[in-house]
């Protein structure tokens, strides 16, 4: 059993580590940042034929984003951001609808955090992306469904730009509670 920066973060983490390895007879190790990006690259490596062009991958959780550059040859970058969306839903106050304050609040906020890692991501000239995650599942599930039915395969899923930005757009404008059910 891992954890990962739920835990990694947690004041408490000891004791639910240990409560839970209890339960499960199993020790918890709880995972650094760089080795549980490590994990996304050797996912998306064991799914995704990468060639040798550069991949960025990207791993977007509730509290943080994972971001890893790669190609079959090997791991070449590592960046983990403070920038998950429960983390940013909640250090930015966001409830409800985004409104175009919030929407601008979040941009900027997501802008600041990559810009520090934008020349070293971009230096490799990556062309291709891979989404990973939960985050990157349910917007895939959505996507798909639209498109093929309400329980379409998400693997190997490709959406181009537009059709991802149409779709932040619409979830903007909902309720919490609304986005939650298209899940």
């Amino acid at each position: 059993a891992v954890a990962t920066a739920a835990l990694r973060e947690a004041q408490n983490a000891r004791s639910v580590t240990d409560a839970v390895g209890t339960a499960l007879r199993a020790p918890v190790q709880v995972l650094s940042a760089a080795e549980e990006a490590r994990l996304v690259f050797q996912a998306i490596r064991g799914r995704v034929e990468l060639g040798g062009a550069p991949t960025l991958g990207l791993d977007l959780g509730g509290g943080n984003l994972s971001v890893v550059v790669g190609s079959s040859d090997g791991l070449q970058l590592v960046r983990t951001l403070r920038a998950g969306v429960a983390r940013l839903h909640t250090q930015l106050a966001l409830e409800g609808s985004l409104d175009a304050d919030a929407l601008r609040q979040l941009r900027l906020r997501v802008r600041e955090l990559l810009e520090p890692h934008l020349d070293a991501i971009g230096a490799f000239g990556a062309t291709r992306w891979v989404g990973v995650g939960g985050t990157v599942r349910a917007v895939a599930r959505i996507l798909a469904a639209r498109r093929r039915g309400a329980h379409a395969d998400t693997r190997g899923f490709f959406v181009e730009r537009p059709e991802l930005a149409a779709l932040g757009r619409e979830l903007a404008g909902l309720t919490t509670t609304e986005r939650e059910r298209l899940v």
